[in-house]
């Protein structure tokens, strides 16, 4: 599952429920799926400690970059990510939250989660 989103939403639960904005992404790891959390900003550190233990690959948003013709991941090893949660066949499916979506990086991060959802090389120029 790639996730678009500002916040980690890993939460087994919060505020008492377990069917909270803030829980959905946790639903999807009880589900035992593999996730690629994108963009994201913020996470506390209930989620900090699961993405470490359960070795979830996070692409942050400070290393996407706010251009587009800079090339969509700093990194630029976005598909190591991308093919450690599916295998050949396999269905990829993505969830979006507006939050995820900040207008300078807007095109970059769509980038992003076009290479993470299609597992093709889509980038810049001058990739």
């Amino acid at each position: 599952m790639v996730q678009i989103d500002a916040h980690g939403d890993m939460r087994f639960d919060y505020e008492g429920s377990h069917h909270n904005h803030a829980c959905v992404m946790g639903r999807v790891l009880e589900m035992g799926l593999p996730t690629l959390p994108v963009g994201i900003r913020a996470i506390c550190r209930e989620e900090a400690e699961l993405t470490a233990k359960q070795q979830i690959p996070v692409i942050w948003d400070q290393d996407i970059a706010g251009d587009a013709e800079l090339c969509c991941f700093r990194q630029h090893n976005f598909q190591e990510p991308a093919t450690s949660i599916t295998s050949p066949g396999e269905t990829l499916s993505n969830t979006l939250q507006a939050s995820g979506i900040r207008g300078s990086k807007s095109e970059s991060l769509l980038l992003v989660a076009t290479r993470a959802i299609t597992a093709t090389p889509v980038c810049c120029k001058f990739c």
